[in-house]
């Protein structure tokens, strides 16, 4: 598959830590894989960043015994 998937972050962080991320997991599964993370405390954060871009197959992977997806670029 071809992704072209951007992150458009915007985070306004007082005493508070906020977190973004994107996951992956199979519709009857929920165990998750965490593709990307970003995490901020006391700060303004304004992000435009690529996180999946190009060619992709699909792989099955195992996290404590539980199927997830994993992406494999080609």
């Amino acid at each position: 598959i071809y992704l072209d998937i951007y992150a458009d972050i915007t985070i306004n962080a007082g005493s508070s830590n906020y977190i973004k991320k994107v996951t992956l997991e199979y519709s009857s599964q929920s165990q998750k894989s965490t593709i990307y993370y970003y995490s901020a405390r006391n700060a303004f954060i304004d992000i435009l960043c690529p996180v999946l871009r190009g060619w992709y197959i699909q792989k099955r992977g195992y996290i404590s015994g539980n199927r997830v997806p994993v992406l494999v670029k080609l």
